[in-house]
């Protein structure tokens, strides 16, 4: 039985998959051909609709990989890991700023923990306009924090983030399409990591995540 039912799930998450990558296709072509349109208004509404759809099946797809994704860790250099990933965002013209990085070699997954910087640091764009970076360690743990000067996270909500479809702000997310998803993948990552994620409020505004995985 438990075995029928995992084969169940698994078919759906493949079906969801494939779903939400196919709904790609139509959604460029509608954005295409929005372009061309002559009145600005209409087409700036068309456009802003495409893209609040984009971040849905974004959101449905980083869930869905994160669901069944398995961690597979090696020897990283983190600091590294954090500078290509700052620097790639900076020569986009993202005002992201690098602060101190200690060097440090993990055992971890490079690939998911460069998913949680991208979510972090995203979120930290979005809603805080820049993201400033740091990086520190002990014998046990590394310590990633990401850093902005937005508005903050309402109290009340500041312990429900973490869960899936609880959205960091719901009026802001809702204008941006997002499902608030990407915080309960980075949340799954840390603990695969033997850590944990950590949002708290800056005092003058602003939010601080501190990403802490197992450095050994």
């Amino acid at each position: 039985m438990q075995k029928v039912f995992s084969n169940h799930i698994e078919q759906r998450i493949t079906a969801l998959t494939a779903l939400s990558h196919d709904i790609r296709t139509p959604l460029t072509s509608l954005r295409i051909k929005a372009e061309l349109i002559d009145e600005s208004s209409l087409k700036d509404g068309i456009i802003s609709s495409v893209e609040k759809m984009e971040n849905l099946t974004s959101s449905v797809i980083d869930f869905l990989k994160g669901s069944d994704t398995l961690i597979q860790k090696k020897q990283t250099d983190l600091k590294k890991l954090i500078e290509t990933e700052c620097i790639e965002r900076q020569e986009l013209g993202n005002p992201v700023i690098i602060n101190a990085l200690d060097d440090i070699i993990v055992n971890c997954d490079p690939d998911a923990i460069n998913r949680v910087l991208q979510n972090l640091i995203d979120n930290a764009l979005k809603y805080g306009k820049s993201a400033t970076i740091s990086l520190s360690h002990d014998d046990d743990m590394a310590d990633i924090i990401v850093e902005d000067n937005g508005e903050g996270i309402d109290k009340k909500q500041l312990s429900k983030v973490l869960e899936p479809f609880e959205r960091v702000g719901k009026e802001r997310d809702s204008e941006k399409g997002g499902f608030g998803l990407g915080l309960s993948i980075v949340n799954d990552i840390a603990k695969a990591h033997n850590g944990s994620i950590q949002l708290k409020n800056k005092i003058g505004g602003g939010i601080r995540a501190s990403l802490k995985i197992a450095s050994k």
